[in-house]
């Protein structure tokens, strides 16, 4: 199994950090628990990307409900393609290896 642990601002894969990321678009209210992720082909953003369930898509633009960036702006991360790319990119290498991918939200 793979893990992504969303943590006080902080993406974790596997414990390890990845990159920063932002809740946007009013999804303040995260879910609690494991969750399902996976590398999904998003018809508004022309691209594949990694869906949350429950939560949404996970990109470097505004209109994700996650946005990931490498580097913290003032207030926020800078959104970053490649980081969100590398990250689809561990999903479908768990995928073809028959792993499932979690997701969990830790708040405080």
């Amino acid at each position: 199994m793979m893990n992504i642990n969303f943590e006080q601002g902080r993406l974790y894969v596997d414990n390890i950090k990845f990159c920063f990321y932002e809740v946007t678009n009013g999804s303040k209210n995260l879910p609690t628990g494991r969750i399902t992720v996976e590398a999904r082909y998003s018809h508004a953003h022309s691209k594949t990307l990694p869906f949350v369930d429950s939560v949404g898509w996970v990109g470097a633009s505004s209109d994700c409900a996650i946005v990931l960036g490498k580097v913290l702006g003032r207030n926020s991360p800078i959104p970053d393609a490649n980081a969100v790319q590398r990250l689809v990119a561990a999903i479908e290498a768990a995928d073809e290896a028959g792993l499932a991918v979690i997701a969990e939200f830790k708040h405080g």
